[in-house]
């Protein structure tokens, strides 16, 4: 089942991470087979964890804030015979950031904006 399946059709039920957790992920490395573009899931993994941490801060001023559609739509290059990152695992971790970012953007229950 591939990522956009998994967010919006079942799949991985997802669960809330933290801008640590996002930070410290690792991920097994691919050469043969496809995997994505090292670099590019660095620079976007970057800014998920800036955002993840300015809703935990409570300090939204002066960051270019990530959305949940934004994680969702994002692809990145593959690799293949050449290092790359696991595909599998970076969805599953978009999968979680996707999930968290859509809760600390939806209003509280009971409340309206």
């Amino acid at each position: 089942m591939g990522f956009f399946d998994r967010i919006f059709g079942g799949g991985r039920t997802g669960v809330m991470i933290t801008s640590a957790d996002v930070d410290s992920r690792a991920f097994t490395v691919t050469t043969v087979r496809e995997g994505y573009d090292r670099e590019q899931v660095s620079e976007f993994l970057n800014r998920a964890v800036a955002t993840i941490g300015a809703y935990e801060r409570g300090d939204l001023t002066g960051t270019e804030l990530l959305t949940a559609v934004e994680v969702v739509n994002e692809r990145f290059s593959q690799t293949k015979f050449r290092p790359g990152w696991d595909q599998g695992e970076v969805d599953d971790l978009l999968d979680d950031v996707a999930v968290t970012l859509r809760s600390y953007e939806s209003p509280p229950a009971g409340t309206t904006e």
